[in-house]
């Protein structure tokens, strides 16, 4: 009898732990939510976009829309986001999500205005976001603080998912201006020594990404962009901190490089004629540049790497983090 009921014992473990790893879309919701059987209805309809239930579920107060689950970094949002559930991830805004929480490889404002916008040309989740209030000069808790207008993805060779990187970028900066992103903000968020920020503004990082078309952009669209010149005032020592660094500095190193880099790499078909152009504007506004008469030598600096550009890895735990 002992043995039979044994049996029975471990025929029933057995069983459970089969549960407990159950995937839907490779979300292991059971190991996620493992005692919370609403929170597993909620990420279940959220993965199959039943907005009904969604909203049921949040409205009646069963699920908190921002219940965090046992990894502790993993948000419904998250999920609506990662996995490409558009009506989710509206209906998680509508009521009430927060897009800012969140570090590096589980944050939806980063996949949103970094991953979707710019590596798979998708502006979907950040368009749809901003109309719901999404501040256009939020800046990351990572990546050094980062403006969210600012180019926050890159990709050795700059193809992309869908079409090249500068492209989608230039197509984000568009919609982000749309929204009052400020051209003025400097890259370093505020500090004790320098309250208002520090460091350069949009149009330089854009530079050192060697998106010629979004620096032409915003050279030839915005009267007074600064784009030189770079100094920030130390409260603490009352001296300006003073920074070497220009758009006139990034366009003479592309053009004297003489072997494939990173930058470099980017200057070929997607953006060559817009650095040139960049090259007109500087000189027409009395810039002298140190650069070669003949440039067209960079275009036949060949790529000897590529991108091979996946979206996700999930492991064993659930935890779900980008592939570049």
């Amino acid at each position: 009898m002992n043995r039979f009921y044994a049996l029975g014992l471990l025929a029933f473990a057995l069983t459970l732990t089969s549960c407990f790893h159950i995937r839907v879309e490779k979300i292991p919701i059971y190991w996620l939510y493992p005692w919370n059987r609403d929170a597993r209805k909620m990420a279940r309809a959220v993965i199959e976009e039943d907005i009904e239930l969604i909203d049921e579920l949040v409205q009646s107060g069963r699920v908190d829309v921002n219940m965090t689950a046992r990894d502790t970094f993993t948000r419904f949002l998250w999920i609506a986001t990662v996995i490409e559930k558009k009506k989710s991830f509206v209906k998680l805004l509508d009521l009430g999500a927060d897009i800012y929480w969140g570090e590096y490889s589980h944050s939806p404002v980063y996949t949103a205005a970094g991953y979707y916008a710019e590596v798979t040309g998708d502006l979907y989740y950040l368009e749809e976001a901003l109309k719901r209030g999404l501040d256009p000069n939020y800046r990351l808790t990572f990546r050094n603080n980062r403006p969210i207008f600012f180019p926050l993805r890159s990709t050795m060779s700059g193809y992309a998912v869908k079409g090249n990187m500068p492209d989608n970028y230039l197509a984000k900066l568009k919609l982000m201006i749309s929204y009052g992103a400020d051209l003025s903000l400097p890259s370093r968020a505020p500090s004790e020594s320098f309250p208002s920020g520090s460091g350069t503004t949009v149009v330089l990082d854009a530079a050192m990404r060697a998106y010629y078309n979004a620096v032409y952009y915003l050279l030839s669209e915005f009267e007074g962009i600064q784009y030189k010149d770079y100094k920030t005032l130390n409260v603490k020592t009352n001296e300006y901190d003073y920074l070497d660094a220009s758009v006139m500095n990034e366009v003479e190193r592309v053009a004297n490089s003489d072997n494939w880099w990173v930058n470099l790499a980017r200057v070929q078909e997607f953006t060559y004629p817009w650095f040139l152009k960049t090259i007109e504007w500087l000189e027409s506004r009395g810039e002298v540049l140190d650069i070669p008469e003949d440039l067209s030598r960079i275009l036949t600096i060949g790529r000897d790497k590529m991108d091979y550009i996946e979206h996700y890895k999930i492991d064993k735990h659930g935890n779900i983090t980008p592939i570049e």
